[in-house]
């Protein structure tokens, strides 16, 4: 929440940070897709598949359908934090 990790980040310091500060895997760490709610948030979605053809196809819709969801909520239309 304090940017130190966020998008505004080089991606290469956010790998190592996710790798070092939060235990993530180096992998997962950068295939993070976006950042929300507002492309700023705390919440992220990470792309963790494998082997699954032409997902780039349809990132920008996931990202879009994330993005929506964060600020508006899944429920109470209540943002995301």
């Amino acid at each position: 929440e304090a940017g130190t990790a966020g998008p505004k980040v080089d991606p290469k310091e956010r790998i190592k940070i996710f790798a070092e500060k939060y235990d993530w895997d180096k992998t997962e760490a950068s295939k993070v897709w976006c950042f929300g709610p507002d492309t700023t948030g705390p919440n992220v979605v990470v792309d963790t598949t494998q082997g699954v053809q032409y997902l780039n196809e349809i990132k920008e819709h996931v990202n879009s359908g994330f993005q929506w969801v964060a600020k508006e909520g899944p429920l109470c239309e209540e943002q995301m934090h």
